[in-house]
């Protein structure tokens, strides 16, 4: 009622004066940006997770790796298959340019050779398979610390974006309130001033009817 008493006392230049003051004057936009992460970091997260898991646990290993985690596996029997067999050619070998390689004495060493070869590669394939579920763990542990390092940094950079953007929004808000207090001024200016003239213009014509 107010804005509109005001249109109606000062004609156009009132009515301007009216609409500026029932809109609160201008405004200054803040418009907020989005926070967007990284996409490499997204895919990496996704595809290293389940992997450290999988190393930590010793299970659901891709099979370029389950060979070494466990004992007796078809690439240890290949290879003690290829040996066995190389150290039996060469037992024979040796007891036949003896002249006793046709021998029980030949057939008995060749057996001895074999026997203690495979004892002996057979427990030490029994310790790479423990050795390397302690290197696939600590490699699975370090990748978690790695990964949660990762998160961490992605979570703060998030964070300080948000605080900055607050900040923003706080100072846009705060300018918006000293522009409203300025035009304010600048109203009562107007006013004070429109409401002299109009009592002067007053007094004139009265003083001009009397």
């Amino acid at each position: 009622m107010a804005n509109a008493g005001i249109g109606v006392m000062f004609g156009p230049g009132g009515k301007w004066l009216a609409d500026m003051m029932g809109k609160g004057g201008p405004q200054v936009d803040y418009n907020a940006p989005s926070y967007v992460t990284d996409p490499n970091y997204t895919s990496a997260t996704q595809s290293l997770m389940p992997f450290a898991s999988s190393l930590m646990s010793g299970q659901g290993l891709p099979p370029a790796y389950s060979d070494l985690t466990q004992t007796n596996s078809p690439a240890f029997q290949q290879m003690l298959s290829r040996t066995t067999g190389n150290i039996l050619g060469a037992t024979q070998d040796q007891m036949a340019s003896q002249g006793i390689g046709d021998s029980g004495v030949a057939a008995s060493a060749a057996a001895g050779a074999v026997g203690n070869a495979t004892s002996t590669l057979t427990w030490q394939d029994f310790l790479n398979s423990q050795s390397n579920q302690l290197q696939m763990m600590g490699l699975g542990v370090n990748e978690m610390n790695n990964l949660a390092s990762m998160g961490l940094t992605n979570q703060n950079n998030e964070n300080q974006f948000n605080l900055t953007n607050a900040a923003e929004a706080s100072g846009t808000q705060l300018q918006n309130i000293q522009l409203q207090n300025q035009q304010q001024q600048a109203w009562g200016q107007m006013l004070g001033s429109g409401v002299n003239t109009m009592a002067n213009l007053y007094g004139m014509s009265m003083l001009a009817g009397a």
